[in-house]
């Protein structure tokens, strides 16, 4: 199946999931934050056949990876390097042929649980982290309200009681917001027009009142 990691330059990975998933550059733009504070700390699951190396997984980490070594990355209108290493942790997987190579991509890329909110809070509070450390690189379109509001006031009685904030949602896309942030978003945002997540996300850093 699979065997323990070892490691290889990130140029020598070639994708076999083609145009199965795309990354927006909002969510790309999370994937480099995280890397940059979290680091490389997911091997990528890779096949080698006939000398050449396919990824299994993380074909957009290694996007990214190439993305940052290039071009840098831009923080607060200040650009920066990135120092990259050479060589980065593998894990080589024996699918029998590409079929079942195919097959085991869409098994690990499929996505079978969800974060609820009351359970990221929970896991967040544990370790006393506050959400502000964790957002610039969190997805929470991948996190479900486990909370059930069937009046409006009662919704906003609890969302002003939260210590540590809120999830919001404009049409598909969902942000993480501090109470401070909610009260902004709760007077403006209904009468703004906007039309994809990027400027969903551009929306809230100008608009909204910031800490």
């Amino acid at each position: 199946m699979c065997n323990a990691s070892t490691h290889l330059e990130i140029e020598k990975i070639e994708s076999l999931q083609g145009s199965l998933k795309t990354i927006t550059d909002a969510r790309k733009q999370k994937l480099k934050n995280s890397l940059i504070q979290n680091g490389f700390i997911d091997p990528l699951r890779i096949w080698e056949v006939s000398g050449k190396y396919y990824s299994l997984d993380g074909v957009h980490r290694k996007d990214a990876i190439i993305d940052l070594k290039k071009n840098g990355i831009d923080v607060d209108g200040k650009h920066f390097d990135v120092i990259v290493p050479d060589k980065f942790p593998v894990v080589h997987c024996y699918p029998k042929n590409k079929k079942e190579a195919k097959k085991w991509i869409l098994a690990m890329s499929s996505e079978y649980a969800k974060i609820t909110e009351e359970g990221l809070y929970d896991f967040l509070d544990e370790a006393e982290i506050e959400i502000e450390e964790v957002e610039m690189f969190l997805d929470s379109s991948e996190i479900t309200d486990d909370h059930d509001y069937p009046e409006e006031k009662e919704f906003d009685d609890e969302l002003k009681r939260s210590p540590k904030g809120c999830l919001v949602q404009v049409g598909e896309f969902r942000f993480l917001l501090n109470q401070k942030e909610y009260v902004s978003w709760k007077d403006n945002l209904m009468n703004e027009h906007v039309i994809n997540e990027v400027e969903v996300e551009k929306w809230i850093r100008q608009k909204l009142t910031l800490n």
